[in-house]
C-alpha cells in the first residue's frame, strides 16, 4: 500500500487471511485499534460474564513498514474496565503468527506495541529509526530486554 495521502488506515486486522503486509509511503501519524479492526469491539456493549474473543491479522506473518515519515505512535491494547463492567472481558489476540518485521525509516516512531513484542517475531529489522535505536538497542536499551529473544535483529541495534 503506498498512498501519501492517506491519514488513516482501513481495519486491515480484519482481513482473515492476508499473510503479508506492506505499508510504503502512508501519511498516518499512528497505527491503533481502529487498524486492527477492533476499535468497535472496544466500544461495544458486552453482556455482564460474556467474554469477547477477536483475533486481529490472524494470519499475517510478516508486516513491512517503510518511509512512514509521519507515523508517531503505534498503540497497544489497553482494556478500559469501569467497575460497572468489572465482570465482562474482552481477549484481544493480535498477529499470532507475525515471523518477520521490517521497519525502515519511521524517524518519528518511539516504542513498538507490547503485542508485537509478544508475537512470535523470528526476524526484527529496524533501520533509519533513531528512537527506536535508542530504545530498544542491544543492552543499553530501556526495553532491550523486550526484544532480546527474537533470533534474527537486523542490523545489530547498539547504542554507543
Amino acid at each position: 500500500m503506498n498512498c501519501g495521502n492517506l491519514e488513516v488506515l482501513p481495519p486491515l486486522g480484519r482481513l482473515p487471511n492476508l499473510e503479508s503486509l506492506s505499508l510504503v509511503g502512508v501519511g498516518v501519524r499512528r497505527l491503533d485499534a481502529g487498524f486492527l479492526g477492533i476499535e468497535e469491539v472496544e466500544n461495544a456493549n458486552i453482556n455482564e460474564g460474556e467474554i469477547a474473543r477477536v483475533t486481529a491479522f490472524p494470519k499475517l506473518k510478516s508486516l513491512w513498514i517503510e518511509n512512514l515519515k509521519e507515523l508517531e505512535e503505534w498503540d497497544g491494547i489497553e482494556r478500559r474496565v469501569g467497575e460497572e463492567d468489572a465482570t465482562t472481558t474482552s481477549i484481544f489476540i493480535i498477529m499470532p503468527q507475525l515471523r518477520e518485521l521490517t521497519i525502515y525509516y519511521c524517524p518519528l516512531l518511539r516504542a513498538l506495541p507490547d503485542y508485537v513484542l509478544a508475537a512470535p517475531l523470528q526476524m526484527l529489522r529496524i533501520t533509519g529509526c533513531l528512537n527506536l535505536n535508542k530504545r530498544y538497542g542491544e543492552e543499553k536499551g530501556e526495553d532491550w530486554h523486550k526484544i532480546s529473544h527474537i533470533p534474527n535483529i537486523i542490523p545489530k541495534i547498539i547504542i554507543c
